[in-house]
């Protein structure tokens, strides 16, 4: 698991310094892009998956500590916020579209989507994992939880760590000039 996080961070490390270097080159475009942005939301998304990753660190704490009711409650709130980020990411991702902030509309729309999108993804298959290991602790049946339940976990705080550099760059880019 620890592969495939290093190489996750590393794509979303690159395509970040890419943006990066466009915001540098085009300010003005980036500033515009973000004043479209509403910092209340970011903040909504931001408070979502950090509390979703707290509870599945409770979670795993709780689960070697050998209390599975609760590290199965723990796994559950944690799913529960991560899909509000998913639902609350896809009502704002279709209220851009409606007002035609969509990938055709300048370069930063397209940096925009590019990121947000792969992001979204990646949180979709964190969401996913999280699932899955409540279904294993539901079942009473978790094989190898080093790899599943640590190494799940791992991936999940990979997607709230490059949250935590996507909302800074977008969502306060234009105030941060």
């Amino acid at each position: 698991m620890w592969l495939i996080v290093l190489m996750e961070i590393f794509m979303f490390s690159a395509l970040i310094l890419i943006v990066g270097r466009y915001r540098h080159l085009n300010l003005a475009t980036f500033e515009m892009g973000t004043a479209s942005l509403h910092l209340q939301d970011g903040l909504i998304f931001t408070v979502s998956l950090l509390c979703s990753g707290f509870l599945a660190a409770e979670g795993v704490r709780t689960f070697f500590a050998n209390k599975r009711s609760q590290s199965l409650a723990y796994f559950l709130l944690s799913s529960v916020f991560g899909i509000l980020f998913l639902v609350l990411k896809l009502i704002d991702f279709s209220h851009k579209i409606d007002l035609g902030l969509d990938v055709e509309k300048n370069d930063f729309w397209q940096y925009y989507w590019l990121t947000m999108g792969f992001h979204f993804l990646h949180v979709l298959v964190g969401v996913f994992i999280l699932l899955s290991i409540c279904y294993g602790l539901w079942r009473k049946k978790i094989d190898d939880a080093e790899f599943s339940v640590r190494g799940g976990v791992l991936f999940w705080h990979m997607c709230d760590l490059v949250w935590l550099i996507l909302f800074p760059l977008f969502y306060l880019g234009g105030q941060a000039s």
